[in-house]
C-alpha cells in the first residue's frame, strides 16, 4: 500500500484528482448499499440501540471519541476540514470555471453525507451484530454473505488509499511543488513515517487519536 500510495502522489494533482473522481462514487454508493442493507433488515432492533451502546461502552467493548455525540459529529466535520482542506482547494482551482467547482462541491459533499447518513443509519440498527466489531462494515457484508465480505476487504483497501493519498499529497504540497525532485524525496519519507506510525498503534486507537486532534483545531 505504502508504495503504491507514494507513487500515486508522485504523479501529481492531476492525476491524483482523477483516480480520486473515479473511486470515490464506488466507494459511496457501496456504503450507502449496505447500510440500505442493515437499516431495512434489522430496523425493529433501532428503539433498543441507546441501551446496547452504553451497555457496550460501560463494558469497555467499544471507545468512543468523546463523551457527546454531538461533539463528535462536529470532531468529524473538523476532522475533514483541517486535513482535507486544502487538497479540495487545490483540486478546485484546477476546474475550468467556478462554477464548475461549487456544482462539483456541492454534488460530491452532499453525495459524501447522504451515503454517511445512510450508512449511520444503517449501523446504528445491525448495532447488536456488528457494533463491537473493530471493522463494522465488513462485519456486516460477512453478515449478508461470507463472499461479499472479500469484495468488501477491496472496497475497504481503496477508502484507505484514497485517505491515504489525500493526506501525504496535503502534507507534501506544503513544502514542495509537484514533479520535483524535492517532492519525491518527501513523499518516501514523509509516507514511510506514516507507515510506521500506524503499524504500531491499533486501528480503532489510530482513529480516536486522529479525529480528536485534527477535529479540535
Amino acid at each position: 500500500m505504502f508504495i503504491v500510495v507514494a507513487g500515486v502522489v508522485m504523479l501529481g494533482l492531476e492525476a491524483l484528482t482523477n483516480i480520486l473522481g473515479s473511486l470515490g462514487p464506488m466507494i459511496a454508493i457501496v456504503a450507502m448499499l449496505l447500510g440500505l442493507y442493515g437499516l431495512i433488515t434489522n430496523f425493529n432492533e433501532l428503539p433498543n440501540i441507546s441501551s446496547s451502546i452504553e451497555s457496550a461502552l460501560a463494558n469497555g467493548e467499544i471507545q468512543t471519541s468523546s463523551g457527546n455525540w454531538l461533539v463528535s459529529g462536529l470532531n468529524y466535520v473538523g476532522y475533514n476540514l483541517i486535513l482535507f482542506a486544502g487538497f479540495h482547494s487545490q483540486a478546485g482551482g484546477e476546474a475550468n470555471r467556478r462554477k464548475d467547482a461549487a456544482y462539483s462541491g456541492l454534488i460530491g459533499g452532499g453525495g459524501f453525507s447522504i451515503a454517511i447518513l445512510v450508512f449511520y443509519f444503517g449501523f446504528m440498527a445491525s448495532f447488536n451484530l456488528v457494533g463491537r466489531s473493530a471493522v463494522p462494515t465488513l462485519s456486516l457484508a460477512n453478515e449478508i454473505h461470507p463472499y461479499l465480505a472479500y469484495f468488501f476487504v477491496a472496497i475497504i483497501m481503496i477508502g484507505i488509499f484514497t485517505t491515504a493519498v489525500t493526506l501525504l499529497w496535503n502534507t507534501v504540497s506544503n513544502f514542495s511543488d509537484d514533479g520535483t525532485k524535492k517532492q519525491k524525496v518527501l513523499t518516501l519519507i514523509i509516507g514511510f513515517i506514516g507507515l510506521i506510525i500506524g503499524s504500531m498503534i491499533s486501528f480503532g486507537s489510530l482513529l480516536n487519536i486522529v479525529y480528536n486532534v485534527a477535529g479540535y483545531f
